[in-house]
C-alpha cells in the first residue's frame, strides 16, 4: 500500500530544502566576499606599491638635478647615460642623464649621417636608405618623394589616415610615424638622438654608443675601451683626453645647456615606475636650476644597455 505524505509533512519538506538553498547561497557569498576582500586588499596593495615607486622615481629627478648641480670640489655627474643607483629599502633607483648635445638631432641631421645611423641599427643598407629618406620626406616641406621615401601618397597608399608632416620633428616619438619605422628600430636609436640639441655635429665626450660606432670608422672595441677612458678620467676627476675617437661629425665645443633625465624605481621585474624629462639647465655652476621641457612616465631601455656605474654604501640614501 503506497505511503501517503500529508500536506503538513510536504510543507515540512519544502522549508527544509528550501533552508538547504539558503545556506548554500549564504556560503557562496561568504565565499564570494572573502574572495573580493582578498582581491581588494590585493588591489590595494598594488595601488600602494605603485604610488610609492611613482613617488621614489619623482625623487629620482631631483637626485639628477643635485648630481649636475653639485659644486666644486666635488665632481658632478657625467651626462652620457652613465646610471648611478642607490637601493633603500628593497626599492632600487636608478637614474641616468644625457646631454642632448652628444644626441643626433633629426631635424638637422643630414643624409650621410642618418644613413649611417640606420646602417648602425639594420643589416639591410635599402631598409637604411628607405628609412634615411623617409626621415627626410617627413621634415621638408615639398612633397617631392626621395628614391625610396614617403610622401603623403605612400603614406594612403598603405592604408595610413595621415601623410608626411613636412615640417620639423616635434619629439622623437614622431619617428614611430614615419613609414618603414618599426618598434625594434624606434627602440634601438631613442635613447641616441633628439630634437633639443640645435646642432648637426655631436659631442663624442657625452655620446651614446650607438652614436660614436655610427658616426665613427672605428670598430666597437675601440669605441667600448673609449667610453671606459672618459668614465675613468671622469670619476677622478680629470680632463677628457681631446680627439682620441675622431670624426667629421664629431665638435667638443658645445656647451651643455639641455639634457634627457631617466629615471626608474623597481621593486622587481614586475613593479616598475620610470619617468624621462628633457630639462633644461638656467644658472651659474653649484647655482643651477633646470626647467622641465617634457615628461612622460616610461620605462627607458637604457638601464638595460648600460652597466650601472656608481652602487656604493655611500649611495644608499640619496643626498637630502
Amino acid at each position: 500500500m503506497a505511503s501517503v505524505i500529508r500536506p503538513e509533512q510536504a510543507m515540512s519538506g519544502i522549508a527544509l530544502v528550501s533552508v538547504l538553498w539558503v545556506l548554500v547561497l549564504f556560503s557562496l557569498m561568504a565565499a564570494a566576499l572573502a574572495g573580493n576582500s582578498r582581491l581588494d586588499a590585493g588591489i590595494a596593495s598594488n595601488l600602494r606599491q605603485s604610488a610609492q615607486l611613482d613617488l621614489v622615481a619623482e625623487s629620482g629627478m631631483q637626485w639628477a638635478f643635485w648630481g649636475l648641480s653639485v659644486p666644486e670640489p666635488q665632481i658632478p655627474w657625467l651626462a652620457d647615460g652613465s646610471v648611478y643607483a642607490a637601493e633603500d629599502e628593497g626599492v632600487l633607483l636608478q637614474v641616468a642623464v644625457q646631454d642632448e648635445n652628444g644626441k643626433i638631432d633629426i631635424n638637422l641631421a643630414n643624409e650621410v649621417i642618418l644613413q649611417r645611423l640606420f646602417e648602425a641599427v639594420v643589416i639591410d643598407s635599402g631598409q637604411a636608405q628607405a628609412l634615411t629618406n623617409a626621415v627626410l620626406d617627413w621634415r621638408d616641406e615639398d612633397d617631392f618623394q626621395r628614391i625610396n621615401g614617403a610622401e603623403d601618397i605612400d603614406y594612403e597608399s598603405a592604408g595610413f589616415d595621415y601623410g608626411a608632416s613636412d615640417k620639423p620633428f616635434n619629439s622623437i616619438e614622431e619617428l614611430r610615424l614615419v613609414m618603414g619605422m618599426t618598434d625594434e628600430i624606434y627602440a634601438a636609436i631613442s635613447t641616441a638622438v633628439t630634437i633639443h640639441s640645435g646642432k648637426q655635429l655631436v659631442n663624442p665626450l657625452v655620446a651614446p654608443r650607438l652614436v660614436l660606432l655610427a658616426l665613427s670608422d672605428h670598430g666597437e672595441g675601440d669605441v667600448d675601451q673609449y667610453i671606459e677612458r672618459r668614465r675613468e678620467l671622469h670619476r677622478n676627476g680629470q680632463q677628457p683626453v681631446q680627439g682620441e675617437l675622431t670624426s667629421i661629425y664629431f665638435s667638443t665645443g658645445q656647451n651643455a645647456v639641455n639634457y634627457t633625465v631617466h629615471v626608474q624605481a623597481e621593486v622587481d621585474v614586475r613593479a616598475r615606475s620610470g619617468l624621462a624629462a628633457v630639462v633644461r639647465r638656467q644658472g651659474r655652476q653649484g647655482q643651477r636650476i633646470f626647467k622641465i621641457l617634457t615628461v612622460r612616465r616610461q620605462l627607458s631601455t637604457l638601464f638595460r644597455q648600460e652597466e650601472t656605474l656608481f652602487m656604493s654604501e655611500k649611495a644608499r640614501r640619496m643626498p637630502q
